[in-house]
């Protein structure tokens, strides 16, 4: 794979979503600066449709989507050339989408960016809207730019991925884009492009050059469009390099630097999740109700909370792996005294993820490894004996597997919490928790494997 980033934290999937919240949510605390720009163009109609040459009654709106709600920052009507301009009024520079109607008939949409004082050019013809579109302005064509860019890179990142890049010639791949994006900082000063290309420019590096990354971090402004790349990719540079103590101080640097309120609570999360996942659970949990404290109705935060919650009271390590009895192998019961004296793995996942899909094969090395010293137990989360057959009749059966809807028997996933897939549990020979892992990923368990087994 091209990112050679460490696995995704603990409860990595509900930190996402919040995340994509962050990005459609306003500053509930800060106030709104009012940032303008002109927007002119002409939208006419091919005569084929209309030959009259009036283009006028036209309608164009410029609008926000935040929180399911349509927000108006622009409004015009084209006269009869087609033309129009108005003044958006807007509070921070972002993209927004560019809507076009007639006689009250939507007929076409297109993303642009509104940033402070940018004159914005609009030209295209109906119904070839797509086609003939031009959007010009400094800040849309530098995004056109990172556009094209990204496209070039994903190409690239498809063929690495593949294996049809030489191993030897990946890191200069990944050094050489990273370059190129970094490059548009000062190719495209202050622009949300230049922000952007800089973020991505730190998230290729990940796994590959940890100092370089630091380094680009120390380099950047902590705006929200890089706040993300800082907290994830430096997070993993920082740990691999200073180790814990070093990252918290890290992530508790980036929060006080941070303006916007809910990244803030993105960078605690983060925190929280970082000494649980390191086994620190006593400072998580210090940590954890200090959050708890400032933020008990927060929305997808809440969320959130209940489900760590869950966890620090109930699977934390070292506490005892839930009572369970269930079937494996049509009809094998297995339960907690059955397990007694044997390291288990249970891993529960979807089959029909084609990630999980893709990754499996790192559990047949991980098996081949360590599974003369230990068992391993999949659960899988399906009702259908047939596809769980099929899977691993096509792949190799080589450990225990639980019958078709054996998953559900006796609330076992509310026991284990388990609201997304996969998870993986790892239970020592007392039967006691180990570690809960979220994600695809088996480094951590690798490494627990690695401490545990002689």
């Amino acid at each position: 794979m091209l990112n050679k980033g460490s696995q995704l934290s603990i409860l990595t999937f509900a930190m996402l979503a919040i995340v994509a919240f962050l990005t459609f949510s306003c500053n509930g605390t800060s106030e709104l600066k009012q940032e303008t720009t002109v927007v002119k163009g002409t939208i006419t109609v091919d005569e084929v449709l209309d030959d009259s040459g009036d283009f006028s009654g036209i309608e164009i709106l410029i609008a926000s989507y935040r929180e399911e709600r349509e927000d108006t920052v622009f409004q015009a009507i084209t006269d009869i050339a087609g033309y129009f301009q108005g003044v958006a009024t807007f509070d921070r520079k972002s993209e927004y989408v560019f809507l076009v109607s007639r006689n009250e008939n939507r007929l076409a949409s297109a993303i642009l960016i509104l940033a402070d004082n940018d004159t914005v050019s609009v030209n295209a013809s109906l119904p070839d809207f797509e086609q003939t579109l031009r959007i010009s302005s400094v800040e849309n064509d530098a995004y056109a730019v990172y556009r094209r860019l990204n496209r070039q890179f994903d190409r690239i990142a498809t063929l690495i991925n593949s294996g049809q890049v030489p191993g030897t010639e990946v890191e200069e791949q990944v050094l050489t884009w990273s370059n190129l994006f970094w490059s548009m900082r000062e190719d495209y000063p202050n622009t949300l492009a230049a922000s952007r290309a800089s973020a991505t420019a730190i998230e290729i590096l990940d796994g590959w050059d940890d100092d370089l990354v630091l380094q680009r971090i120390s380099e950047v402004d902590y705006d929200p469009e890089v706040i993300e790349s800082i907290l994830f990719t430096g997070k993993s540079a920082m740990l691999r390099k200073e180790g814990l103590d070093a990252t918290v101080a890290f992530l508790d640097d980036l929060k006080s630097n941070t303006t916007q309120d809910l990244d803030k609570i993105l960078i605690d999360i983060n925190i929280i999740e970082l000494l649980y996942d390191s086994l620190r659970v006593d400072d998580a949990r210090t940590r954890f109700e200090a959050f708890q404290r400032a933020h008990p109705q927060d929305g997808e935060v809440s969320h959130w909370s209940r489900s760590f919650a869950f966890d620090l009271k109930n699977l934390a390590p070292g506490m005892p792996f839930p009572e369970f009895a269930i079937t494996v192998d049509g009809g094998n019961p297995i339960s907690n005294a059955m397990i007694e004296g044997d390291i288990i793995l249970f891993d529960f996942a979807r089959l029909d993820d084609r990630t999980y899909q893709q990754r499996f094969l790192e559990m047949l090395v991980l098996y081949e490894e360590f599974g003369d010293h230990m068992r391993f137990i999949s659960v899988p989360a399906h009702d259908s004996q047939i596809m769980i057959n099929a899977f691993f009749e096509e792949r190799g059966r080589l450990w225990e597997v639980a019958d078709a809807g054996e998953y559900q028997r006796d609330d076992f996933l509310e026991q284990l919490n388990l609201d997304q897939f996969p998870v993986r549990f790892l239970v020592d020979a007392e039967g006691n928790i180990i570690r809960k892992y979220y994600g695809y990923s088996l480094g951590l368990v690798r490494q627990d494997l690695n401490n545990l087994l002689p």
